[in-house]
């Protein structure tokens, strides 16, 4: 007797993630959903949203963090794994404007996160 389950190829995470509750919207070959991006690292992020994504499925992110005017638009992104609303994605082919605005975004996310946790602002 044999049993059905998913497979999730395993993966492991490389970079520290920070805390966010970022505005965004996420787009598959089919379908388009608002959600919410609810932690964040350089090379990947947790969105929830409504969408019903696949581990192994591609997807477009576009998120707003509150310090730009412009969404950040991540082309592609990778499921790494998924939980009902919940999405584990791995950020792929960001071109270097991206990366340079993704990269600032973090480090004021997490300056603004120490000082709050520290009593400051």
């Amino acid at each position: 007797m044999t049993t059905l389950t998913r497979q999730i190829p395993h993966y492991s995470r490389t970079r520290y993630r920070v805390p966010a509750s970022l505005p965004a919207v996420f787009m598959s070959t089919n379908s388009v959903a608002v959600g919410r991006v609810t932690n964040i690292s350089v090379t990947g992020c947790l969105i929830h949203c409504p969408m019903n994504l696949e581990a192994g499925s591609q997807v477009g992110i576009r998120l707003r963090f509150a310090d730009q005017q412009e969404s950040l638009n991540i082309e592609s992104a990778i499921v790494r794994s998924t939980d009902g609303t919940r999405h584990g994605l791995e950020f792929h082919n960001l071109s270097a404007l991206s990366k340079r605005r993704l990269y600032v975004s973090l480090f004021d996310q997490v300056t603004i996160s120490i000082q709050t946790s520290a009593g400051g602002v």
